[in-house]
């Protein structure tokens, strides 16, 4: 009986020893894909402040170009020039 014992522990522990190595090996893969996932999110975060860089650059060049006497972009910029008319006149009327 106690030789029926000691096999059972001779198994409990090499099964012990075989999750533990699973257990590491899981934690590698994990720490692995831990910094892929921030290096994947670092490049999102550099391509949004790209892409919203090429939009501002997008609006300043329809706007360079309404200027410069484009007529498709004409009336944008009038809007814009009259909005901005509009707040330096509040700001004026809020100095006096």
């Amino acid at each position: 009986m106690s030789d029926d014992l000691g096999k059972v522990i001779d198994y409990l522990e090499l099964r012990i020893k075989e999750l533990l190595k699973k257990q590491e090996a899981l934690m590698a893969s994990y720490q692995k894909i831990e910094t892929h996932l921030e290096e994947e999110c670092k490049k999102n975060a550099a391509l949004k402040q790209d892409l919203e860089d090429l939009r501002l650059r997008n609006v300043a060049l329809k706007n360079a170009n309404a200027l410069l006497g484009s007529k498709s972009h004409s009336r944008e910029v009038k809007l814009k020039i009259n909005a901005l008319i509009k707040d330096i006149d509040q700001c004026i009327a809020q100095l006096i």
